[in-house]
């Protein structure tokens, strides 16, 4: 059901267009991804910040000493969709809801 609702948060969240950047090198650099369109870029050795989804990778080399930090609040992204997944709820609690003895789940974020 759409009552006009998710279309205008959808309007608003997007807060304008993503900045592209396009054919850059970053190497062992630390940097937020939030509010940009990435093209063609590589990173290697940095540590990549997000705390929303208005990014985008387009074919963009992420090396294995990359590393991503997650924010907060994004994390609870992350938690709902695992709700259901059993391996993760047991073996990577950090990435799973809390579960409730009455089969309910918890997800509750940091607002900062």
């Amino acid at each position: 059901m759409d009552n006009g609702l998710t279309t205008s948060l959808t309007d608003i969240a997007g807060f304008g267009t993503l900045q592209t950047v396009q054919g850059l090198w970053y190497n062992k650099t630390d940097i937020s991804i939030d509010g940009y369109k990435f093209s063609n870029c590589r990173f290697d050795s940095c540590r990549i910040f997000v705390n929303t989804t208005r990014f985008e990778l387009f074919n963009c080399f992420l090396s294995q000493d990359t590393s991503i930090i997650y924010g907060p609040e994004l994390i609870k992204v992350v938690k709902l969709w695992n709700s259901r997944n059993e391996l993760i709820i047991r073996d990577f609690p950090v990435f799973a809801p809390a579960k409730n003895a009455d089969g309910t789940i918890s997800i509750i974020g940091t607002h900062q």
